[in-house]
């Protein structure tokens, strides 16, 4: 099968779940109605009357169109009752799609792009009809795109959104320029068009970032700007030296903090040392952008080489008022390892900032994406700075709260009492908006307020904190096996979420 068919059997049945399956399917069914068709012309031809007279010759051609015309319409007869009878029987359409191949492909061969509409029409489950109707396009658009597009521009409702949409997306990763001509010469009164306009510049934008900065002029000019942004994104994911320059020419709006932010983290991940000095010397529009750019090299920094982000970010001057950025990189290598964080907590610069805000993004860190809620407890008791205990136990308790409340409910008595109370008031209020605790779950918190956060609970909407809302499970806290499973499932996946972006993994 040729680079071209693969990308679009991928585009035209990416998403759904039952695409990997139909895709095996439909190559087998390809040719298929092909020859069946070829059996039918042949049969037809079979019944016209030969006659050696050549006056009668006239006649036997009429005869034969007749036949013809006559068998066509009996066999699109058929096929279309044998599509009804598979769509209303008892079996579910996931359960037959060979049979639903069959009859499609046989639709499409005999029927073209009208069979299209009422395959998208006559098919109510979502993913049987997007993996069928993208096998009948792939089928299609085999031998080009332009012919299946324009007619396709006939088709109605959702079908036309989205066969088109499917079309311009596969037709844009073989030769983008062309689709861009194709859609940009359809009147953009309407507004599917406008978004396939949109469409089509991004899918070029994405496969061929350097041939459409040089050749912007072939975009319409009301989209222009659109385009080179996503040109330079794209770029800037596999050579992000290459688009420094634009930066300039968007200086103070939110091009300038998009692309630049797109240059930190795909240049620190090969040249981390390159992009931490370009961030000193790059003349950004304001300071606060050049600190969250420099955020950005670092995070991306400690997600390839955690020591070198580590030991980078310690040298970095401490501005007025902030802690050191080595805070940063803890925060972003606790996401992973908090063992590893834990250890570098030693190594932190000896400033009341810093330690603080080090020990609190590990604690955070443990509670929503580890599930180590003991162990935050537990880190928690260990910051250096007594005085700074309340603020660290407050700020976790809004945390945790927002991310596994009822695990902070059913640890509410592991809490340092002077702290407890503001902790079950973050589970009441944040509740608020989740919505996932019943009364029973909110009076048990209620039982931990003391007056001045109860003050603060009868504030808050009393339909929202008083009433049932989303019916939870009846063991609110998880076993400990059960939470070091669920740990080492996270921590995996996160691990193969990271290779993967670093390109390390190939996508199956």
């Amino acid at each position: 099968m040729s680079h071209q068919k693969v990308l679009s059997v991928k585009s035209f049945l990416v998403g759904t779940t039952t695409g990997v399956v139909v895709a095996s399917l439909a190559i087998l069914l390809f040719f298929f109605p092909k020859q069946e068709q070829q059996g039918e012309r042949e049969i037809s031809h079979s019944q016209i009357p030969q006659s050696s007279e050549s006056s009668s010759l006239s006649n036997t051609n009429n005869n034969a169109e007749i036949v013809r015309s006559d068998q066509s319409s009996r066999t699109d007869k058929k096929v279309t009752e044998s599509l009804d009878s598979l769509i209303n029987d008892d079996v579910a359409d996931v359960g037959q799609l060979l049979e639903l191949l069959q009859v499609t492909s046989k639709m499409w061969s005999e029927q073209g792009i009208s069979a299209l509409q009422q395959v998208f029409d006559s098919i109510e489950d979502g993913s049987v009809r997007e993996s069928v109707v993208g096998a009948i396009l792939h089928q299609a658009t085999t031998d080009g795109y332009e012919e299946v597009f324009t007619n396709a521009l006939n088709l109605k409702g959702d079908a036309r959104r989205w066969i088109l949409h499917e079309i311009v997306t596969a037709w844009s990763q073989s030769d983008p320029r062309a689709t861009v001509a194709a859609v940009w010469a359809l009147p953009s009164t309407d507004p599917s068009i406008r978004m396939l306009q949109r469409r089509t510049v991004w899918e070029w934008a994405e496969i061929e970032p350097r041939k459409m900065l040089a050749n912007m002029d072939e975009v319409p000019e009301n989209i222009r700007n659109f385009a080179q942004e996503k040109a330079l994104l794209a770029l800037a994911r596999t050579d992000p030296e290459a688009v420094i320059g634009y930066l300039l020419d968007f200086s103070g709006s939110s091009r300038e903090a998009t692309l630049a932010h797109e240059i930190a983290e795909h240049w620190a991940t090969h040249d981390p040392d390159e992009a931490f000095i370009w961030t000193q010397a790059q003349e950004f529009s304001t300071s606060e952008l050049r600190r969250a750019v420099l955020e950005t090299t670092l995070r991306s920094y400690a997600r390839v080489n955690p020591q070198g982000a580590f030991e980078t970010a310690r040298k970095h001057p401490r501005s007025m008022g902030r802690s050191g950025v080595e805070t940063i990189v803890i925060a972003e290598i606790a996401k992973s390892d908090t063992t590893a964080a834990v250890n570098l907590l030693s190594e932190v610069r000896n400033e009341a900032h810093t330690i603080f805000n080090a020990y609190l993004n590990i604690a955070q860190a443990m509670v929503q994406f580890h599930l180590e809620f003991d162990q935050a407890l537990e880190l928690g008791e260990q910051v250096p700075l007594p005085q700074w205990h309340e603020q660290f136990f407050r700020q976790l308790s809004i945390h945790w709260a927002a991310h596994q409340p009822l695990e902070l409910l059913d640890r509410l008595d592991a809490v340092p009492s002077d702290y407890r109370s503001y902790a079950a008031y973050c589970i009441i209020a944040t509740n608020s908006v989740s919505l996932v605790l019943d009364t029973d779950q909110i009076q048990r918190a209620h039982s931990f307020l003391n007056a001045e956060d109860f003050a603060r609970v009868s504030k808050l909407p009393s339909h929202y904190v008083n009433t049932i809302q989303f019916p939870t499970h009846d063991k609110a806290a998880y076993s400990p096996a059960e939470l070091a499973e669920l740990s080492a499932k996270s921590s995996a996946a996160k691990r193969e979420v990271k290779l993967r972006r670093q390109g390390l993994l190939d996508k199956q």
